[in-house]
């Protein structure tokens, strides 16, 4: 298990609540094309080093472009802890 997935499940077990997870502040992200042309990749950094790097296939990229300009779909729930 990784430890973002280790630090959501404590959380969960804390607090009783399956939908909390850690959401890390995002500082910086790149789009990239991969030498795949079917593939691009996205990276996202935080700003203390964390990073991760995504394969996104076209048809995923455009759905993924979609979803965040689209309007909020449900209501959020904000939980202070």
């Amino acid at each position: 298990m990784t430890l973002p997935g280790l630090i959501s499940k404590a959380l969960q077990t804390r607090f009783g609540d399956q939908t909390l997870r850690y959401a890390y502040p995002l500082d910086s992200w790149v789009i990239e094309q991969s030498t795949d042309p079917a593939q691009g990749m996205m990276t996202l950094k935080t700003s203390d080093g964390f990073s991760v790097c995504f394969s996104i296939p076209r048809a995923q990229q455009n759905e993924l472009g979609e979803a965040l300009v689209a309007p909020q779909a449900t209501p959020v729930r904000v939980r202070a802890n």
